[in-house]
């Protein structure tokens, strides 16, 4: 695969019904997206059982273990601050109970208690979903954004040959890796449900991370939620479908010019 200077474009002016079938498209793939990446996350990890009774593989323990310790990590710091103001809050109505000499000094550290760790508990909770549904949102906001940004190299003739455009059947899966990868193009041979595009599409991430970290790097947890199969194929095919219906030249330009914007 090469890659060579991208050709300045000049202005691009859209009908608003354009924009909009646009907007809706990337909108709805990332949608997509998180909502099946949420399932997978549960299915790969076990998340509905405790990590002990997950029997997982060493390798997704691993994965799932680091996960959790950035999920207690955030919901530390999300109840660090309001028990530090309410303690705070605690202590001054205590010393204004005391030296009012009302003795309401031990009500005030006993009121309130039956419950507590029942209402913690549910909180904790809530905030692990909360974290974890921001985790996902985040890869699958990201996965979107690269694959966007390939597109319009393809479209732009920068990233050549062609590996988001037809997806299984495009030209650098299909004609190069196939012929080259052996056994990782079988998914019964590698395990891999993609056979070996998804890999494909890591290497290019990898090497475009050289020159463009923010967007191809590391970000936060994604590397943490595998992509189905069926998914990617999905949102690398919802990339062309708006665009087959009216196949023009100028009207792909203008299009792939408007997906930069997201």
């Amino acid at each position: 695969m090469s890659r060579s200077v991208l050709p300045p474009t000049g202005a691009t002016l859209l009908d608003s019904a354009t924009k909009e079938v646009l907007r809706k498209t990337i909108r709805g793939l990332r949608e997509k997206l998180v909502a099946e990446l949420s399932q997978a996350a549960k299915s790969e990890y076990h998340l509905d059982v405790s990590l002990d009774k997950a029997q997982l593989p060493e390798a997704r323990r691993c994965r799932r273990e680091r996960l959790e310790a950035w999920l207690d990590e955030q919901i530390r710091g999300a109840t660090a601050e309001p028990q530090a103001r309410g303690a705070a809050a605690k202590k001054g109505k205590a010393d204004k109970a005391a030296s009012a000499g009302k003795g309401k000094a031990s009500k005030a550290g006993t009121k309130g208690t039956k419950g507590t760790k029942g209402r913690a508990r549910q909180s904790a909770d809530e905030l692990r979903a909360r974290f974890l549904g921001q985790a996902v949102t985040e890869a699958a906001h990201t996965l979107v954004n690269r694959l966007v940004f390939l597109r319009i190299l393809e479209h732009h003739g920068v990233l050549r040959p062609a590996l988001i455009t037809g997806g299984s059947k495009s030209a650098a899966y299909e004609q190069e890796f196939v012929h080259y990868a052996g056994p990782l193009a079988s998914s019964t041979l590698s395990g891999d449900d993609t056979r070996g595009y998804r890999e494909l599409l890591e290497v290019v991430f990898a090497e475009y991370a050289l020159e463009l970290p923010g967007l191809f790097g590391p970000v936060g947890l994604t590397p943490l939620f595998p992509i189905p199969a069926r998914t990617l194929a999905d949102v690398i095919e919802g990339f062309s479908r708006n665009v087959r219906r009216r196949d023009t030249p100028a009207r792909r330009s203008k299009h792939f010019r408007f997906l930069s914007l997201f």
